[in-house]
């Protein structure tokens, strides 16, 4: 009797482990083939495919291991200055924390203390006003030429577009949608510039469009054998020109404040803090109370 138990639990065992080693195997091998046959079936678009499927790949993992290492530094250093370093974050915090409901005693503490802060007065500042002339003329000059890079990628997405029925292959052709997305993405780029704003993703994504657009030029010899020696250099200079634009002009584009600027945005983080409840009254009223006269230097 005491065999047939243990043979038993043996069986049920084995049965329960062995759908876990199947989906363990399978796990690494369907992403596998499916990389293989990008390799093997897509041609000469097999790398850029390719990359873009390991990158697909990788964003779980990078997210939990970014996630994770967000996790330790909240730990580490405190939620005080884990806040105060990450506007998104903090902004993110808030807006769970307010859906959540704010208790009445807080929000009413909240708003005596905003009655609390005296009005900054603005004064003349003629050190911001030369910054802040000189970061709207490198905003204004980088949009503009933003714009003319963005309409030269128009013209060349469309006339590549009319190249394509000329060629007598039969193979398909994507290289006239690469400068026409990397048209639409230069130009949204130079939306954000008129209004002065820098957006580091959209950065990033515009350049490796433009550079995917040279890659297709060089693609489309070996695809339909039209040598675009002329176009691939073109893509390559349209995503250098971008590229020397939003990380070197507008590198010097730095955030000015007057002092009175300063000292809002300083109340504000604090008051942010104490209603994630990362400061007690105590602190807060204190820290308030410290910069209420004091003069802020310019960032």
């Amino acid at each position: 009797m005491e065999n047939k138990t243990h043979k038993k639990q043996r069986s049920v065992g084995i049965f329960g482990v062995l759908p876990l080693v199947w989906a363990m195997g399978l796990s690494a091998a369907i992403p596998a083939a499916v990389g293989f046959w990008i390799l093997f079936t897509t041609g000469p678009w097999g790398i850029p495919l390719f990359l873009t499927y390991l990158c697909l790949l990788m964003m779980p993992t990078a997210y939990l291991i970014s996630r994770r290492e967000n996790n330790n530094r909240r730990f580490l250093v405190g939620e005080e200055i884990y806040f105060s370093e990450n506007p998104l974050l903090r902004e993110k915090a808030l807006r769970k924390k307010r859906k959540e409901g704010i208790p009445a005693e807080l929000q009413q503490c909240l708003e005596s203390l905003r009655k609390e802060l005296p009005d900054s007065v603005e004064e003349k500042d003629e050190a911001y006003e030369k910054l802040q002339k000189r970061n709207d003329c490198l905003f204004f000059a980088a949009a503009l030429l933003l714009t003319g890079l963005a309409a030269f990628l128009f013209w060349r997405g469309w006339s590549l577009y009319q190249a394509v029925p000329a060629s007598s292959s039969q193979k398909t052709d994507f290289t006239p949608l690469f400068p026409l997305a990397g048209g639409m993405l230069v130009l949204a780029t130079a939306i954000c510039l008129f209004m002065k704003k820098k957006k580091k993703l959209l950065h990033l994504v515009t350049t490796l469009v433009l550079l995917f657009g040279a890659w297709g030029s060089s693609v489309a010899v070996t695809a339909n054998g039209r040598v675009m020696v002329k176009e691939m250099l073109m893509g390559f200079g349209c995503a250098v020109f971008y590229a020397l634009l939003v990380y070197g002009l507008l590198a010097f584009a730095r955030e000015v404040k007057t002092p009175a600027q300063a000292r809002r945005d300083y109340q504000t983080l604090q008051l942010e803090l104490f209603e994630l409840g990362c400061l007690d009254e105590a602190t807060l009223r204190f820290r308030l109370e410290q910069r209420k006269n004091e003069p802020t230097a310019q960032k």
